[in-house]
């Protein structure tokens, strides 16, 4: 008796190796150039910012640039959702300040918050929502 009928046997070997190959998996659905708005939760101001997250691990902002946060911030990443992807990151600015990102990314849509901290221990929270800029 055979455990597979032969007609079943093509069909499951074309289903391992479309899982198996890296480049047929999807593609991480954080990485890539953000067009965001990012708006004051104190004024309600807002302003237009890029976001550039290479392969779902540093993010850099024109908009954290501006504030005096020019490097680009490691991430702490949830990738347990595969088309959903959470994340969080702190970095330095100049005097001892920083600015901390938390936000989640799915079907080319990323939302989250920014808190700024200055060197005097004053903050100011912002909140970003926008999409993936297409190539």
């Amino acid at each position: 008796m055979r455990n597979v009928t032969p007609g079943i046997a093509p069909l499951l070997g074309l289903v391992l190796v479309l899982f198996a190959h890296p480049a047929l998996a999807a593609p991480d659905p954080l990485a890539g150039t953000w067009k965001v708005t990012i708006t004051s939760d104190d004024t309600g101001k807002s302003a237009p910012d890029t976001l550039t997250i290479p392969a779902g691990e540093r993010l850099a902002s024109q908009w954290g640039a501006k504030q005096g946060f020019a490097e680009a911030i490691q991430l702490d990443v949830d990738t347990r959702a595969p088309q959903t992807r959470a994340f969080t990151g702190t970095g330095k600015g100049a005097g001892g300040a920083t600015i901390k990102w938390v936000g989640t990314a799915t079907l080319g849509e990323i939302t989250g918050t920014v808190t700024v901290t200055k060197a005097d221990g004053s903050s100011a929270q912002y909140t970003f929502k926008g999409a993936r800029q297409e190539k």
